[in-house]
């Protein structure tokens, strides 16, 4: 997933966690139902465990998918 973030060009930052701690607390629930990781909190938008490059990633960065959408239709497919 990182690969694809740097590669996007989209700024992230990187939270260290304790997994015998951090993972079990309601804050961590919020975010991630079944305390999964990795999880993205994006602007108050939350995916636990997301795809590597998640097409709303793509399209918000304009990289690594076409603009119009039959590209996108062949990059989906």
């Amino acid at each position: 997933m990182l690969w694809a973030l740097e590669e996007m060009q989209l700024p992230f930052d990187l939270a260290g966690m304790d997994h015998s701690h951090d993972l079990n607390t309601e804050a961590y629930r919020r975010l991630s139902p079944f305390e999964q990781i990795p999880s993205i909190d994006d602007d108050g938008w939350c995916y636990p465990n997301p795809p590597p490059s998640s097409s709303t990633w793509r399209k918000k960065s304009g990289c690594l998918i076409p603009a119009d959408r039959a590209g996108e239709a062949q990059v989906v497919r």
